[in-house]
């Protein structure tokens, strides 16, 4: 049959006049006319459209100049029923709808996709070693493996899986034994736009008998403003670290929890004043040089 008849047909079997047709498509009815008359054919594009609009394969529009065969499984497609389709739902004249659906490729391990097909193929004049056979020689021919094995990297991602899946489980062993305590964000309050103050207050205590200094640096580092508290060697004893929002929260800590603990002696708060460099990563801009060459 004709492209002309085919349209011809489509388009009455769904109640549709030329001006209708032309509407949904985005052609003049004259366009229509001259196709169902056979002066012209529709151009690729249009065809496209048709095929959605009639919800056809762009083959069967054109009178099934050739035999479709699923690029995947090799196996014929004579009804455009049992065409896969895009995600759009548009219909992919490439694959069956067994292998392809909404866009996603139902197979990508050739083994399973044989296992499926032979089961399918054997009767009493064709046995499953021969089917087997046949689907090892026949599907590596096909567009779908023969692309699926140009992208394939040997083996390469399946072993990158492993050794990430690897590496996790060793995190989490690790995390669980608490060898890695925690996870933290460096965050430039600065380019933030965020006011933040952080202070290092020198901490002189008694220690407690039969606790030493671990008792006393509990209660500190158990306030939810402390982010840091190190045993120091030296004139003072702890150094804690706090952030606030100003300098006058951040006093206010000191003097109202801080200091009037019994354990403490005194406190000296430095507020800094800018990061140059925090836990390995450099804050500051590199200098310009804003001398003028001469």
């Amino acid at each position: 049959m004709k492209t002309k008849n085919i349209i011809l047909q489509l388009r009455k079997e769904r109640g549709m006049s030329q001006d209708e047709l032309a509407d949904k498509i985005m052609v003049t009815r004259q366009a229509v006319s001259r196709w169902e008359n056979c002066d012209t054919v529709p151009n690729i594009d249009t065809l496209k459209l048709l095929s959605k609009e009639f919800d056809v394969s762009i083959n069967t529009l054109l009178g099934e100049p050739r035999k479709l065969i699923c690029q995947c499984c090799g196996m014929p497609i004579d009804d455009d029923s049992i065409l896969g389709r895009d995600k759009d739902g548009t219909l992919n004249e490439e694959y069956c709808k067994w292998c392809y659906a909404d866009g996603t490729y139902t197979y990508n391990d050739m083994d399973e996709l044989i296992d499926v097909c032979v089961k399918n193929m054997v009767n009493e004049n064709f046995t499953e070693e021969q089917a087997h056979s046949y689907l090892k020689e026949m599907l590596p021919k096909l567009d779908y493996w023969k692309r699926y094995d140009e992208l394939s990297d040997n083996g390469q991602f399946e072993e990158f899986k492993k050794q990430l899946i690897n590496e996790i489980n060793e995190l989490q062993k690790m995390e669980e034994e608490h060898i890695i305590c925690g996870y933290h964000t460096l965050i430039d309050w600065d380019k933030a736009g965020i006011e933040k103050v952080t202070a290092l207050i020198e901490v002189r205590v008694t220690p407690q008998r039969g606790m030493g200094f671990d008792k006393v640096a509990e209660r500190i580092y158990n306030y939810p403003e402390v982010n840091s508290v190190y045993l120091i060697s030296g004139g003072f004893d702890f150094m804690v670290t706090i952030e606030g929002k100003t300098l006058r929260e951040v006093s206010q800590f000191v003097s109202n929890k801080l200091s009037p603990l019994d354990s403490v002696l005194s406190t000296k708060t430095n507020f800094i004043l800018k990061k140059y460099k925090d836990h390995g990563t450099v804050m500051a801009e590199p200098a310009k040089d804003e001398r003028i060459e001469m």
